[in-house]
């Protein structure tokens, strides 16, 4: 070997090492980068047991509490004026919450005063329908529920404990609960119901395209309870469509062969919404629908005032769990559920909007990768 082949030789071993070197680099670049953004964006730790009880019963009952006893709400607070209102009209196909609320308040006769609250100095305790009882039992029935729809949207998002996530979705869950509180300030006993409903069904199925049967049968007695309470339980079928179009796209879910369970399963879905819903209707008297509908209304300053804060609120949540694909199949599958609030509901009434910014939030999980970008399709749409 002479000296040139030696020297030609050191050459390659000194480039290749240069090479590798600058890949090493390149790579430990990039890793810190990424451990930058998250830990800069949204610095991911081990969750607890205590910091999900906190979020998930400790929040929602203290601002339950606030929102009930410390300011004016409005609604029906005494049984006579309650069953005026919510046995009559639409409202008297939202059975299971309206007849949950009078069981229990006839449980706490039997060991409660008439006159029994948790203050008896409250803003509305002059006005000729109030009976202090019957407003605890309406108040304990939608806390139960308040945090049974915190603790179920915590465990969708990805809080839970021994899970590992970051302070964004602290933030989310609890501007969701603080904003399902304030939107209750007209007290009904079937909206936090509803959001159970709602969360407990999309937890339940998540991107399980081929349900088991125990699972399928579940969501169905879901579903079936969920339009019993609010017929907005719909928006849980535009969810899931919504969910396996981002996931497979068009073609591959019409198509595929790998979805004929998906398709037969989610025709059951919608019969059992269908059901139910077209049954409380035949069973308990002719279809009734609030046509609020006017120029007029649509002028009111208090409509511009209910779609800025939808607007406002839906851009906070939807930039928080930001996936534009998904977000626009969503409002597209839920056309028909916004069109009827837009032609038949007073849109200044902030909790006609909740269910669809839950959907947004726990369609996040699903739909983006740790940094926050949108998954691409499946391999089922090739």
């Amino acid at each position: 070997m002479t000296i040139w082949d030696d020297l030609t030789q050191g050459c390659c071993h000194l480039t290749q090492g240069y090479y590798y070197s600058t890949q090493g680099c390149i790579q430990a670049s990039v890793e810190r980068t990424v451990g930058r953004e998250l830990s800069v964006a949204d610095q991911e730790r081990e969750g607890g047991v205590l910091e999900f009880v906190n979020l998930s019963v400790l929040v929602p009952i203290l601002l339950s509490v606030m929102a009930n006893y410390g300011f004016y709400p409005s609604g029906r607070f005494s049984e006579e004026s309650f069953r005026a209102t919510y046995e009559h009209g639409i409202w008297r196909y939202r059975v299971l919450g309206r007849e949950a609320v009078l069981a229990l308040d006839n449980a706490f006769s039997w060991i409660l005063p008439a006159d029994f609250g948790l203050r008896t100095q409250t803003l509305y305790a002059s006005l000729p329908d109030y009976s202090p009882r019957f407003f605890f039992s309406l108040f304990v029935f939608n806390t139960i529920f308040l945090i049974a729809t915190a603790a179920l949207l915590n465990l969708a998002i990805g809080i839970r404990p021994r899970a590992r996530y970051g302070q964004t979705k602290v933030l989310l869950s609890v501007l969701l609960v603080c904003l399902m509180v304030i939107s209750g300030f007209k007290v009904t006993p079937y909206d936090n119901l509803g959001y159970a409903c709602l969360c407990a069904a999309v937890l339940l199925t998540g991107k399980r395209w081929t349900l088991p049967l125990g699972h399928l049968l579940a969501c169905l007695v879901i579903i079936v309870v969920g339009t019993a309470s609010r017929e907005s339980m719909a928006l849980f079928l535009s969810f899931r469509f919504a969910l396996a179009l981002h996931e497979h796209g068009w073609r591959a879910l019409w198509s595929s062969p790998k979805l004929r369970a998906f398709r037969i399963q989610f025709a059951l879905l919608i019969s059992a919404f269908l059901v139910t819903y077209l049954g409380l209707r035949l069973v308990l008297g002719r279809f009734e629908f609030i046509n609020a509908w006017s120029t007029a209304g649509l002028l009111r300053p208090a409509t511009f005032i209910g779609l800025a804060w939808a607007l406002s609120l839906g851009f906070v949540v939807a930039r928080v769990a930001w996936s534009p694909r998904f977000l626009l199949y969503l409002l597209v599958c839920s056309a028909p559920y916004l069109l009827t609030i837009f032609l038949a509901a007073d849109l200044y009434e902030l909790r006609l909007y909740v269910p669809l910014l839950l959907l947004i939030a726990m369609g996040s999980e699903w739909t983006q990768d740790p940094l926050g970008r949108p998954y691409k399709n499946s391999s089922l749409e090739k």
